[in-house]
């Protein structure tokens, strides 16, 4: 068996964040409803942050993403996954928690490559050179008003 390693505070913060927000947006189980988050679906977020179907000591790891990038899946995901509760007809808890995980997983990588789109992209633009228009000379096109008349309504 594999021995795990403690979670580091910044991690414990974005793992709380996911967590609150399947909870509350994504399964709907808030204090008032007194439903229990389901284990499943932690060994399955767990799972998904280690690259494996859940979070155990007897599948090999073949990857993994930070809790925040699967919070952003989450969030990117929201609408398919209502519709999809709502389309479906789920048989129980377990049915819905596959549900939910294979609309996530299906989109993770997406999220994943426009998250390196767009730090790609503001790297290129710190790196444009903000004097590069400041050589133009500008020309004006228009003539100069020599009628008396319109330049007293002026």
């Amino acid at each position: 068996m594999a021995k795990q390693r403690k979670m580091t505070d910044e991690e414990l913060k974005q793992w709380d964040e996911l967590y609150c927000y399947v909870r509350d947006e994504v399964l709907k189980y808030d204090e008032v409803s007194g439903k229990k988050f389901p284990k499943e679906m932690i060994l399955r977020l767990k799972g998904l942050h280690e690259g494996k179907f859940m979070a155990n000591n007897n599948i090999k790891s073949l990857g993994s993403y930070g809790f925040d990038i699967i919070l952003m899946t989450f969030k990117f995901c929201k609408l398919d996954i209502i519709i999809a509760m709502k389309n479906v007809e789920i048989k129980d808890e377990t049915h819905m928690i596959n549900l939910v995980m294979k609309i996530v997983e299906r989109n993770i990588n997406t999220v994943v490559d426009k998250l390196k789109m767009k730090k790609e992209t503001e790297r290129k633009i710190l790196n444009v050179e903000l004097n590069e228009g400041t050589k133009l000379n500008y020309k004006k096109k228009s003539r100069e008003v020599t009628n008396k008349r319109l330049k007293d309504l002026i």
